[in-house]
């Protein structure tokens, strides 16, 4: 058993949890955490815990995480998730983040992260020690990137992203689509 318990108060987590099947292929699911108060430098820029499995028949004996941050104050990133989803056709499940109060720069617009379990996979998660935060971030889009993986409202003060879904067979490939409340 384990308990994760939020380092502040205020930082919300648990706003959001969604099981995200195995991301590892080690045999054993991994689970994300919303924390949408969170900061990491940035106020309530909101973070995601991705919460590797553990136990005999894994990769690990103890828990290990990842933390992905928005790198953008007061964007509320974890407000909503979901999973369950392979978007980008590698069999390897994605997780969709909502942060209803991300800025385009000059308005709060939200938006929608899909970080894909193909990035998820090149991230070092670490051994969960003491109930202490890892001390690596990553970001939820990842460097360099050349493939569109967020969506942004368009409404000031809309709060796209207050909830976010997959769609199975959504587009015309068959794959899955995303849905922003």
């Amino acid at each position: 058993d384990h308990l994760y318990i939020g380092v502040k108060a205020n930082d919300y987590v648990g706003r959001d949890v969604v099981a995200l099947h195995d991301i590892d292929g080690d045999g054993c699911d991994e689970f994300a955490v919303g924390a949408d108060g969170e900061d990491h430098g940035l106020s309530a820029q909101g973070t995601v815990h991705v919460i590797f499995g553990w136990g005999s028949k894994c990769a690990s004996l103890v828990p290990r995480e990842i933390v992905l941050t928005a790198g953008a104050a007061n964007a509320r990133a974890g407000y909503a998730l979901d999973s369950g989803a392979d978007i980008d056709g590698d069999n390897v499940p994605d997780l969709l983040i909502g942060g209803y109060n991300y800025s385009d720069g000059s308005a709060a617009v939200g938006t929608a992260w899909v970080v894909t379990g193909a990035y998820l996979k090149t991230l070092k998660p670490e051994v969960i020690v003491d109930g202490k935060a890892p001390t690596a971030l990553y970001p939820m889009v990842p460097p360099g990137s050349k493939t569109r993986v967020s969506v942004t409202g368009e409404v000031t003060a809309g709060q796209f992203g207050w909830s976010v879904a997959f769609v199975p067979g959504l587009e015309k490939d068959g794959r899955a689509g995303i849905l922003v409340g």
